[in-house]
């Protein structure tokens, strides 16, 4: 069986929608310029990739259209997720603060237009530290069918997730006990430190909320043995794997001595997916690259129901 999950959109549609941001260019996070090497496999030419580049939010959705079409899930996204048999769909939201130039939109409207995708579609909501209304937004969207939980961003809010501006949200999670996923790893914006969500921040936040279910969003990347370490140090927190191509994972560069070593203490935690642009090919490819792992059923989680049973609490 495939991977249950798939992280490939931010906001209201897939990230490609907001690679433009509208502001500063120097603030601009600049995917489409980043990932070119996911253009170029989908047959695109280097000039047609300058054009997209260029592209203005608006535009963007044009260019969902065009990769959708050429890699023929836009007809039918429901039976393109179903032939590559994908069970759950999970989509992880960004409240985007004031500045980006983009409007937050309605996560419960989220909700409903991403259930018309695909019969099992879970959504994080984003959610911004320095705005109140946002959590009070999130919360109310939470018993939800489709809501998995709450999303946080530090890049994004520039500040850590162990800065007190973030002692509110994690409050509301912890004591509720509502699932949340850390954007967890290095990022592109140069106006924020670039270790500004280095995993050590979240296992600070870890040891003042020991029961948070927290989801270590792309591993820790760079710092991905830290993020296994903290794994281990914290049981309620998992490790998702999701934008990067699971045949990269065989790079010793990787740092995985501790996942492996460790695997029977981690199953039930580790979680693979796609991304929008950087985990390029159809999902089938995808899959096949995980097979090729050969990791062993204790890490082997994306076969059965590793990640709705986190979700629910019954793997924590």
């Amino acid at each position: 069986m495939p991977p249950p999950f798939l992280a490939d959109a931010c906001g209201e549609v897939p990230m490609l929608d907001v690679v433009a941001y509208n502001t500063e260019r120097h603030r601009r996070i600049g995917y489409l310029e980043r990932f070119a090497g996911y253009f170029r496999q989908l047959g695109f030419t280097v000039e047609e990739h300058g054009q997209l580049a260029q592209a203005d939010a608006a535009s963007s959705r044009a260019l969902i259209e065009r990769v959708g079409t050429r890699e023929g899930w836009l007809a039918d996204p429901e039976a393109h997720l179903r032939a590559a048999g994908c069970a759950l769909t999970l989509v992880v939201g960004e409240d985007l603060p004031p500045g980006f130039g983009v409007v937050p939109p309605d996560p419960l409207r989220m909700l409903e237009r991403y259930a018309q995708l695909h019969h099992d579609v879970r959504l994080f909501v984003g959610v911004d530290p320095h705005t109140p209304a946002s959590l009070a937004r999130a919360l109310e969207c939470l018993g939800h069918p489709r809501a998995a939980g709450l999303a946080f961003s530090p890049y994004l809010a520039c500040v850590p997730i162990s800065d007190a501006a973030w002692t509110p949200t994690l409050r509301a999670a912890h004591e509720r006990q509502i699932p949340v996923w850390l954007h967890a790893c290095a990022h592109f914006r140069a106006d924020v430190p670039y270790d500004i969500e280095h995993p050590r921040h979240a296992d600070a936040v870890l040891s003042r909320f020991p029961a948070l279910r927290l989801v270590l969003g792309h591993a820790g990347w760079p710092w991905t043995a830290d993020a296994c370490v903290i794994a281990l140090r914290h049981p309620t927190t998992a490790l998702e794997f999701a934008t990067f191509p699971p045949s990269v994972l065989k790079d010793p560069g990787w740092s995985l001595t501790p996942l492996l070593a460790h695997r029977a203490a981690l199953r039930g935690r580790v979680f693979f997916g796609s991304g929008a642009t950087s985990s390029p090919g159809r999902f089938m490819r995808l899959v096949a690259q995980l097979d090729e792992l050969e990791l062993g059923q204790d890490l082997a989680l994306w076969r059965g129901q590793g990640l709705a049973n986190w979700l629910t609490g019954d793997g924590a």
